[in-house]
Order: structure tokens, then C-alpha cells, then sequence
């Protein structure tokens, strides 16, 4: 404390005029700069906003990857034919054409080779498959080998061909895997899993 210099008042060190005498006073240095205004904070609205544009862009990033989208829909659905022996999809081809075969009137029969040679339904390796029918028209080979053209891979048949007799004429058309190169008998390109369809004069 000290006393004003007027009116010999005591006083404290904070009041700016002598409340007795009303003499302007000097403030003491502590209580100036406990007078002093405080010094503004940080506004956290803008580092909030960003962290949320952050947050939304990295979830829209996770949910278009793979994680994310096992996550939100499942794991994607296995493919039967992944883990089909060549045994078993021989068999349904086979099975899959003679019912064909049958609701179409005909016959056919089935002639296994590998690189040209003989082979049998059971041979380990691939095998091209040879079949002999006859058939009133010959659009009805959509409905009789179409539908078997899914297991040509898992049956590790390169190439599927199909000799009919139409009337006085040969037709042959082959099939190939949808993962190989087709082609049909007389050299033409195809696109995979179709079949060719060259005509040639009965004997």
C-alpha cells in the first residue's frame, strides 16, 4: 500500500484516482497487466470441419475397396465349377447333350482324343471331344450344346466339335472354353465360346 500524494490517503496500487480526493493515480505494474485483455483463444470450428471432410472421404474410399465391400455385402459367392473335378464336368456335358440329343429326336456319340490321339473320358490331361450326331436342324445345336458350354474348362476340354449330319450335308461346328481362343474348321476366328459352323457334301 501506499498513500496519495494529495490527501495522504492509503490506498492499494490498483485504483487509477484517489476515491477521496478524485487525484489521478499511478497504477502499480501488477495490477496493470492484470487489466490487460485476454489473448483470444484458438477457434476449433475450421480444424472440426476438416477432420470431418477427412473422415468422409476416407469412408467413401474404404467402402469402394475390396474390405469394404466384403464388409457391407459379403464375401462375393464362390463359383461351383471352380472346384469341379474334369471327371464330373465331363460327365454333365455328356448328360447335358444326350438329353438335348433325346428331346431333339436324335442321337450322338462321344469320341475323347488328346493331341489327335485316342484317349479316354478319364484321361488326366486335356482332351478334345469329338461328337456325331444328325439333326434335323441344324439351329438346334443352341439349345443342345449351349447350354453345356460352361464346363469346358472345368473339364479341360480345349475344344468341343460337333459333326451333324443335315440332310445331304456334313455341318461341323466346335466349341472352345470361354477362357481359350475358338476357331472353327476352316480357319476362321471366333469369339470365345462360340461354335464355327463350316457345311461340307455328304459322301
Amino acid at each position: 500500500m501506499y498513500d496519495c500524494p494529495t490527501c495522504k490517503v492509503p490506498l492499494h496500487g490498483h485504483e487509477e484516482v484517489c476515491p477521496a480526493c478524485g487525484t489521478k493515480q499511478y497504477v502499480r505494474s501488477g495490477y496493470r497487466q492484470a487489466k490487460l485483455p485476454p489473448q483470444p483463444g484458438v477457434n476449433p470450428v475450421p480444424f472440426v470441419i476438416f477432420a470431418a471432410i477427412i473422415a468422409f472421404i476416407g469412408l467413401v474410399a474404404f467402402q469402394g475397396s475390396w474390405m469394404g465391400q466384403v464388409l457391407t455385402h459379403g464375401a462375393p459367392p464362390e463359383d461351383p465349377l471352380s472346384k469341379m473335378a474334369p471327371i464330373e464336368a465331363r460327365t454333365r456335358i455328356e448328360n447335358g447333350v444326350t438329353e438335348g440329343l433325346k428331346a431333339a429326336g436324335a442321337t450322338g456319340t462321344f469320341k475323347y482324343t488328346a493331341n489327335g490321339e485316342p484317349a479316354l473320358k478319364n484321361s488326366p490331361g486335356s482332351v478334345e471331344l469329338n461328337i456325331d450326331t444328325a439333326l434335323k436342324d441344324p439351329n438346334q445345336r443352341h439349345t443342345i450344346f449351349d447350354p453345356v458350354k460352361d464346363y469346358l474348362a472345368p473339364a479341360r476340354i480345349t475344344s468341343m466339335t460337333i459333326n451333324s449330319k443335315v440332310g445331304r450335308e456334313t455341318r461341323t461346328w466346335t466349341y472352345s472354353p470361354t477362357s481359350l481362343p475358338s476357331t472353327d474348321t476352316s480357319g476362321g476366328s471366333l469369339d470365345a465360346g462360340t461354335g464355327g459352323d463350316t457345311t461340307q457334301p455328304q459322301q
